[in-house]
């Protein structure tokens, strides 16, 4: 099992919180990756997906949120509560390549 830090994020509307994230990545190593891909490596358990907290450093692990009669999405939860550290993240660069 491999384990990736996301440090950005690609949404629609950028500043609407209602719209969902559509891809998360990682610009130092300059990737990008379809939140439905994201979702299908967690469900497999192939691999996890973490943000860090920027002032601990500590890794806060991306899960799969299932609402009955909404698609799944992607959520940080600490210490058993819904955090918005992944919608926290900055923007993707437009050069981040679809990995995967």
């Amino acid at each position: 099992m491999s384990e990736y830090e996301v440090n950005c994020i690609s949404k629609l509307g950028r500043d609407n919180t209602h719209e969902r994230i559509t891809h998360i990545g990682n610009t130092r190593f300059r990737w990008r990756l379809s939140t439905q891909s994201a979702i299908e490596r967690i469900d497999a358990g192939s691999d996890i997906f973490y943000t860090a907290d920027k002032s601990t450093g500590k890794r806060i692990y991306i899960e799969v949120v299932r609402e009955e009669g909404k698609a799944p999405y992607l959520r940080t939860q600490v210490n058993g509560e819904w955090t918005d550290n992944l919608l926290a993240q900055a923007e993707c660069d437009p050069d981040c390549r679809i990995f995967w």
